[in-house]
């Protein structure tokens, strides 16, 4: 009679979810290939980017990485809701050096005019102009936006996203502060700000996709849980750089200075150069 019992329990057994301590089953999928969003409530993306000039021509490299850090509340209301928000940082000096492109010095160097300025004005706004001319910087960014999907099967990502752009140069320097005499080696930190009036990316390639589904057990209040790895996704990038707005900058710590490019830059130049666009690529890892 035993054995009876126990041939009949096996086919059940063997269809019996394994159920862990903390009362969830894990049902994990197999790697996708193509696009497939899986949502959830974080978001983590890390990238290499490349970033290509369409008009005008100013930098001689776009090459950086990227941290972008986000969170999707829209899954709280549906799971496979994506209507999120989330901000990054990025960098475009590890993998390649960057600097500007001969044609936009010489632009530069004809509209450039600081014969109006005195003291630390005078300095800022001259070894700027140095470092344009012979000096490559770290272009640092921080930005935020929105990142959302239609409610389509066929819906890619995507992501629209505003911040700020600064070229960013960093020596050591002995410097003479005026209106004392008084002279001081620094840490001096020069920089012309720029600001991103806009940003649009959108996901073209989801790579490899690992998904894990973590669902309730019948009687848990606690609702299911997503979470999706996304390996060697692929995305389609647009940025408007704006420099209607662009300031030089010093700061040593003890004295600040800020002067508005177009107090010494000509109407012609801050005009030509007002709107940069490019557009990019980026290849991740992420969480979304």
């Amino acid at each position: 009679m035993f054995k009876c019992l126990l041939l009949l329990l096996i086919p059940v057994l063997l269809h019996t979810p394994a159920v862990y301590s903390q009362g969830y089953k894990d049902s994990v999928y197999v790697y996708y290939s193509g696009w497939r969003p899986q949502n959830q409530s974080s978001l983590f993306i890390m990238d290499v980017n490349e970033r290509m000039r369409i008009s005008p021509n100013v930098l001689n490299s776009g090459k950086g990485i990227g941290l972008e850090l986000g969170f999707n509340p829209g899954y709280f209301f549906n799971r496979h809701l994506l209507l999120g928000v989330f901000g990054g940082i990025a960098m475009r000096d590890i993998l390649y050096n960057t600097g500007f492109k001969s044609s936009y010095r010489n632009d530069f160097n004809q509209a450039f005019n600081g014969s109006g300025f005195h003291g630390n004005d005078s300095l800022v706004v001259n070894q700027v102009a140095s470092y344009i001319n012979t000096g490559s910087f770290h272009d640092q960014e921080i930005y935020y936006g929105i990142i959302f999907r239609l409610p389509y099967k066929w819906a890619p990502v995507v992501k629209v996203y505003t911040g700020q752009l600064n070229w960013v140069y960093k020596t050591q320097y002995h410097l003479p502060v005026t209106p004392s005499s008084e002279t001081r080696n620094d840490n001096d930190h020069y920089n012309i700000s720029h600001t991103i009036k806009w940003g649009a990316e959108v996901f073209l390639f989801g790579g490899h996709t690992r998904i894990t589904d973590y669902g309730a057990l019948p009687f848990s209040k606690k609702k299911p849980h997503l979470f999706s790895t996304h390996v060697l996704p692929l995305s389609f990038f647009i940025e408007r750089i704006g420099s209607e707005q662009s300031k030089f900058n010093w700061e040593d710590g003890q004295i600040s200075v800020t002067i508005p490019a177009n107090k010494i830059l000509s109407p012609a130049f801050m005009q030509k150069y007002s709107a940069n666009f490019y557009y990019g690529f980026r290849i991740f890892f992420g969480t979304f």
